[in-house]
């Protein structure tokens, strides 16, 4: 059997320098153990997900799904306790799904539904 190809999605993760002339919507994304932030949540066009880990683990947000029959993920870096990142990502209209994929926090409940609208 072939593998499935993981697309590369590129995701900004350094600071956007200047004025962005762009819309861009800011969504604030604070994980505790045992959840994510959100359980649905859907965003238009280009989103920053403005992360912080207030759990007392470690945790990272992850959203996986599927383009054009390709499979793909983006990811924040593992976050400890107290720490921030962001994440910067388009996507096509549909719905994906996101979670903390550090050891079983997904099936511990760190999982949501995450919709694209069109722009």
């Amino acid at each position: 059997s072939v593998p499935m190809s993981k697309l590369l999605v590129s995701v900004g993760v350094l600071c956007l320098l200047g004025s962005a002339a762009y819309s861009q919507e800011v969504v604030k994304v604070t994980m505790k153990d045992g959840d994510l932030g959100f359980k649905e949540m859907t965003v238009k066009g280009e989103t920053r997900f403005n992360i912080e880990n207030a759990g007392t683990n470690d945790h990272a947000f992850e959203i996986e799904g599927e383009i054009g029959g390709q499979e793909f993920e983006v990811a924040s870096r593992v976050l400890k306790p107290g720490q921030s990142s962001v994440v910067i990502v388009k996507l096509p209209p549909g719905t994906y799904d996101a979670y903390c994929p550090v050891d079983d926090h997904r099936e511990k409940g760190m999982a949501a539904k995450l919709t694209f609208a069109g722009d």
